[in-house]
């Protein structure tokens, strides 16, 4: 399967579901739903049951479910199954059902994939690397995985954790490791990469080595338990890179547009199903999070109006909501293009 296969792969379904909850939660409260659509026009094919013409467009960068009324440039009847006429609150569930289901679908797919392909598990405590990072310090300096590391600048060392203490404020600076490999003990100098945590955002010293681990059956009570871990986690890691960006702490180059994530789609698709439906999960948490900040045209956009309408007791006018959304797609068309500029400097580097 080549790059925009995987591409499809990962993002259809991320599309399919966001817009499924949109749909859903408008068709509960009683909302008429002209359009329900993978993809941004030109229509390509389609069918249409009741009121909802069912299709597929060809831009495949997103997807929009369009309900009667819900547009401020049409005319609107005030009919009691537009959009329009439907309660602040009413009108807030159908827009945060599209995320919800996003951050939903991410749970649902760490729980799969734990409860069928085992949990990843620590197997040696002994201090023993399993896997490394290509061309980081320690596979720089001949570590290999299997070795045992015994001390760190000739003080012993227990464990994983007492190691990532000792080398986390060491970026820069020379370091050895004793380590035992078969019968023979070596030192080996190094020196750690200053590298952002993804969790804190903070730099630490890092070296590319990780323990050698497993998967492990588990009931579904336990894969419960650790697809909630994993959710959250990584919602803290991608809430905080987001807050790192807007506060100007993260650099703008690290954002990826639709040819970084094809590419690593690809990737990780080679590695296993297992690393391809965690970068699903993921990948639909960034989907969520995004959708939910206050910019015009996003979820978060039309959240923050109905937010201002309950404020302020009445919606804003036509011509005042047009204005704003005018700038969030001006905005959103700039990130665009910027992405995919980056996108095509990763890939020529």
């Amino acid at each position: 399967m080549g790059t925009l296969g995987y591409f499809l792969l990962v993002i259809g379904p991320l599309i399919f579901i966001h817009e499924l909850g949109h749909f859903l939660v408008a068709k509960w409260r009683g909302v008429r739903v002209e359009r329900f659509s993978l993809g941004f026009p030109p229509r390509l094919f389609g069918f249409k049951r009741g009121d909802t013409d069912y299709c597929v467009s060809a831009v495949p960068l997103g997807g929009y479910v369009k309900m009667a009324g819900e547009n401020p440039e049409e005319d609107v009847a005030g009919a009691p199954d537009e959009y329009t006429s439907k309660s602040p609150g009413a009108r807030a569930l159908i827009i945060i059902a599209g995320p919800a289901m996003n951050y939903l679908l991410a749970f649902v797919l760490y729980v799969g994939v734990i409860f069928v392909g085992g949990d990843l598990k620590v197997v040696d405590s002994g201090l023993r690397v399993g896997e490394m990072t290509p061309e980081w310090p320690a596979q720089a300096a001949g570590l290999m995985t299997g070795d045992q590391i015994l001390a760190i600048d000739g003080e012993p060392v227990a464990d994983f954790e007492a190691l990532k203490a000792y080398i986390g404020p060491r970026g820069g600076e020379p370091i050895t490791l004793t380590v035992l490999r078969g019968a023979d003990t070596l030192v080996l100098a190094l020196t750690p990469r200053a590298a952002a945590d993804p969790q804190s955002g903070t730099t630490e010293g890092k070296i590319g080595i990780y323990p050698m681990t497993a998967f492990e059956s588990v009931g579904f009570g336990p894969a419960l338990k650790a697809g909630a871990e994993a959710t959250w986690q990584n919602t803290v890691m991608v809430g905080n890179f987001f807050f790192r960006f807007v506060s100007g702490r993260e650099s703008p180059r690290n954002i990826g547009g639709p040819l970084f994530i094809a590419s690593i789609a690809g990737q990780v698709a080679e590695q296993g199903w297992r690393y391809f439906i965690g970068f699903m999960a993921i990948l639909s948490i960034n989907l969520a999070i995004l959708n939910v900040l206050p910019i015009p045209a996003l979820d978060g956009g039309q959240l923050l109006f109905i937010l201002i309408e309950r404020i302020k007791g009445k919606p804003l006018s036509v011509k005042q909501r047009m204005a704003v959304q005018q700038v969030g797609l001006a905005f959103l068309l700039v990130l665009i293009i910027f992405v995919t500029i980056n996108d095509i400097v990763r890939v020529l580097s």
